[in-house]
């Protein structure tokens, strides 16, 4: 199996998620900026993480995501300055999730961009999780 790890990180909040993510995947992967990639030809799953932008993706990786997600396996990670239990969250999230609409969305992590430990084990939980569904 091969993993990538794609992101897009204006404040290296995003990259810093995506480097815990990357860490406990145990396949063959790689780990690239979104403007690296020209094409997903190969990998049979894709992390794609970026920050939330005025209540939606990142416009980088909302790109991203129209002209690479279709038919792709794809978990996403979205960080953003909100609380998660903020009352308007749910509604920007879904907004990430529609961009991802022509994949197989297979996982879904959010978190503040104020991160610290326990949300880089919450990122590192959510890897392993996403990667259980894909073993023999």
């Amino acid at each position: 199996m091969r993993v990538i790890v794609v992101y897009y990180s204006q404040t290296g909040n995003t990259k810093k998620i995506a480097q815990a993510i990357f860490q406990v995947i145990k396949t063959k992967k790689h780990l690239k900026e979104v403007k690296e990639i020209d094409s997903l030809e190969g990998y049979d799953l894709v992390f794609v993480g970026f920050p939330l932008h005025y209540g939606g993706p990142a416009k980088p990786a909302k790109n991203f995501l129209e002209k690479h997600a279709q038919g792709k396996k794809i978990a996403l990670f979205v960080t953003h300055s909100t609380r998660e239990d903020s009352k308007g969250l749910q509604k920007w999230l879904a907004k990430c999730k529609k961009v991802a609409q022509e994949a197989e969305l297979v996982g879904f992590f959010n978190c503040q961009g104020n991160i610290n430990v326990i949300r880089l084990n919450r990122a590192s939980s959510f890897a392993k999780r996403v990667m259980k569904k894909f073993e023999s």
